[in-house]
This record gives structure tokens, sequence and C-alpha cells, in this order.
């Protein structure tokens, strides 16, 4: 549901506007809070899948925990992340962060279904 590409192209230009004209720049996200949507997947009854991490995949460079900042991603001992299913909202950010691809769903489900809610 979140481009987090797109994202950081638009604050790199607003970075960019605020360098040149020496005056503030407004970013106004389009997407409806987690939170929100996660209550309103609750109530019409649809599960949430949370992601996890592919431990063979995982390279523990901190992306996703570090810089991304996440509240469900943890690093383990090794620095390989781990991520709380209990607090996960599945809405998949950190799987486009993860630059070895190690973040997925835990399992399948209608991507449909579940994207109408963030919109």
């Amino acid at each position: 549901p979140y481009d987090i590409k797109t994202v950081r192209e638009v604050v790199k230009k607003a970075l960019n506007y605020v360098r040149e004209h020496k005056e503030p720049a407004v970013i106004v996200a389009r997407r409806r809070c987690a939170l929100e949507v996660v209550r309103d997947l609750r109530r019409a009854g649809v599960e949430i899948v949370p992601y996890v991490v592919l431990e063979d995949k995982c390279v523990g460079c901190g992306i996703c925990y570090d810089w991304f900042v996440c509240p469900a991603i943890m690093p383990r001992s090794d620095r390989k992340a781990w991520i709380d299913p209990e607090l996960c909202v599945g809405c998949g950010a950190c799987a486009q962060v993860c630059p070895t691809k190690a973040i997925v769903p835990l399992k399948e489900y209608n991507r449909e279904e579940v994207e109408k809610f963030w919109r």
C-alpha cells in the first residue's frame, strides 16, 4: 500500500526546493493511518497477514529496524531482523525497503481485498 520509492523521491524534491528557495515545502501524505486501516480490517472481518523475515535471505544490514524504524521489527542477537506478528499491521512497507527481499507475507492473501482499505 505504501510506495517507499516514490516517497523518497518526493522528499528529495522537497529538500531541494527548500535549499533553492530558502522557504518551507509541504508534503501531503494521501494514505490512511495504518492504525485506522487495521481497525477497519478487523471490523470487516478481514484477516491481517503479518510479514516475516526469511532468515536465509536476511543479511542483518539493519535497514528495516535502524533506518525504516517500524515498531514491529527488531534486531536479533545476530543482527538479523525479526518481526513481531502481534505488532505487524501488514502494510508491506518493510518489504519494499529490504535490499535482499528477505521480508515477505507470512502466507498468501487476497491482496485486492486488503488494499482497498488502504486507499
